[in-house]
């Protein structure tokens, strides 16, 4: 059984986001050169000294392609160019627009998975979202065991052989943007 694919819209010239609404966006994280670099001057120090961490020249590139597109987004968003967005951070890591942005409203979450970013942002309420590279050594029923609650590993076990891996992934993901949502994650 496949899914079908999901059909992406293309980006508004202008971008309203209306109380109530999430927008989610997804970002191929294998970019060109060139593109990195301009992506790379809209970071802040902090994430550009966080760039330079990464020992594979790859994970760098997609890190910097991550943050330079979430920058990018939200300074459509409020009318800023990215470099001027600040970020503070909660005691888990979780981002946010700082009090020098001044957008306190604008809420958003990312994540990344090999070359695959998504990204929700909304206002005034927390979100979480999740990706994940679906690796069938991950989808076992000893990591099941360790993560879901009782129900969830019973309801994975309801599912036939063939379905078991995709529906591990959902359940997975689905967990990991709630508790990103809290900014447990």
């Amino acid at each position: 059984m496949t899914t079908p694919e999901f059909v992406w819209e293309k980006a508004p010239a202008e971008l309203t986001l209306p109380d109530g609404e999430v927008h989610v966006w997804r970002a191929d994280l294998d970019q060109p050169a060139a593109r990195i670099e301009k992506l790379a001057w809209t970071l802040s120090a902090d994430e550009r000294e966080r760039a330079g961490r990464f020992h594979f020249e790859q994970h760098r590139m997609h890190f910097i392609a991550a943050r330079g597109v979430l920058r990018a987004l939200l300074g459509r968003y409020l009318n800023r160019v990215p470099e001027q967005l600040g970020f503070c951070y909660s005691d888990q890591g979780k981002p946010a627009l700082d009090e020098k942005t001044g957008e306190a409203t604008l809420c958003f979450n990312l994540s990344h998975s090999r070359t695959l970013a998504l990204y929700a942002v909304t206002r005034d309420r927390q979100v979480g979202i999740d990706v994940e590279y679906r690796r069938r050594k991950v989808a076992d029923e000893q990591i099941a065991d360790r993560f879901f609650a009782r129900a969830e590993v019973e309801a994975l076990e309801a599912f036939p052989v063939a379905l078991r891996e995709a529906a591990f992934f959902k359940c997975w993901t689905r967990k990991e943007a709630y508790l990103q949502a809290r900014g447990e994650g």
